[in-house]
């Protein structure tokens, strides 16, 4: 099987060599000044006399230049290019086929190198995707399971004729809880889906988005206030054509994030400017900061930076951010982050 191989790579060389050889003697032969410069050179070599030679010994040493050139010209092209795209061809197979961690050697001409960047660029990428599927997994099974063993083992629980009246009203609390927790788990998901497959923003009409923060501040004070947070907040009045509900959504998943990571008795802020034709906003919490990883993949799906679940989220609040700024032609990202919190900036073209 290998000597087949070989033979069958050395048959691949020689053709190539050959058919440079053919290229370049065709180049060559309707070149009158190449003609003109081999004549020449073999004139004025001191032992040739140009009249002694063999009838048709200009063709054949045309041909031997030829295939000279040509076999020097198929060796070139065979390591920087053909076996670069080889390597980057059969990488490609192997991501097909679910082999994500592969490797290509990136050399040969600059376009041939490109390629090759893309692929191994790519195969980061899937790999970095791949990873998140199954952390999403793990932590989305694990969101779902626990509940959905908290109401199954508490309403078993509830059959018991002797529990107390308090018992049962504590068990009925948990599963509502728990009843909760799934319901939100299943609306992000949902809602999730639905941005990603809108193509075009609707119900656009202009409102004022400073009186909505204030709004949102206010629908979430029972989690500020129950870890005496301040949220500092003093804007003058911004107006803006957008859809209010998506909007909204998205200070809501903004700001319970910041009181989510900011420690008790610690202050949130919040600023609206106004430059030119951009809106921008900024939340910043008193958090710990993200780190450079947790940044980098903050506004991926289902990416979830705290892995002991000891905070409620599912990694969906940032990635339905993100598509609410997409379809409004805005932008997101994190500031700066630090151990003294993280800052999210979104901003809006107002026109």
């Amino acid at each position: 099987m290998k000597k087949k191989k070989s033979y069958k790579r050395i048959k691949e060389r020689v053709k190539l060599a050959l058919i440079m050889s053919v290229i370049v003697f065709s180049l060559i032969s309707v070149s009158s000044t190449a003609l003109f410069l081999i004549y020449t050179a073999i004139n004025r070599t001191p032992f040739l006399d140009i009249e002694m030679l063999p009838r048709h010994s200009g063709t054949y040493l045309l041909m031997l230049i030829s295939l000279v050139i040509g076999v020097l010209l198929s060796v070139v092209f065979r390591n920087y290019v053909l076996l670069p795209l080889r390597n980057s061809y059969l990488a490609l197979g192997k991501i097909t086929e679910g082999e994500l961690n592969v490797n290509v050697k990136e050399n040969g001409i600059r376009s041939v190198r490109r390629v090759a960047e893309r692929v191994n660029v790519m195969s980061k990428e899937l790999q970095n995707v791949e990873a998140m599927r199954n952390d999403f997994i793990n932590n989305f099974s694990h969101e779902f399971k626990t509940p959905i063993i908290s109401i199954s083992g508490f309403a078993k629980m509830l059959k018991d004729s002797e529990l107390t009246e308090q018992e049962r009203k504590e068990y009925l609390d948990i599963i509502i809880s728990e009843s909760e927790r799934l319901s939100q788990l299943s609306s992000n998901v949902l809602n999730l889906t639905k941005l990603n497959n809108q193509t075009l923003l609707t119900d656009k009409h202009e409102y004022n988005i400073t009186e909505q923060i204030r709004q949102v501040i206010i629908l979430l004070a029972h989690k500020w206030t129950e870890k005496n947070i301040t949220v500092n907040f003093e804007c003058d009045e911004h107006f803006i054509s957008a859809n209010s509900e998506l909007l909204q959504q998205l200070w809501i998943n903004l700001i319970d994030n910041a009181v989510k990571f900011s420690p008790p008795c610690s202050e949130i802020s919040i600023r609206i400017t106004k430059h030119r034709n951009l809106l921008t906003v900024t939340v910043a919490d008193s958090g710990k900061g993200m780190s450079e990883e947790e940044a980098r993949h903050a506004f991926d799906k289902f990416f979830q930076g705290d892995l002991s679940h000891k905070s409620s989220g599912y990694g969906i609040g940032l990635a339905i951010s993100k598509r609410i700024c997409e379809l409004h032609n805005g932008d997101i990202k994190i500031k700066s982050t630090d151990e003294n919190g993280t800052v999210f900036e979104v901003s809006f073209p107002t026109e």
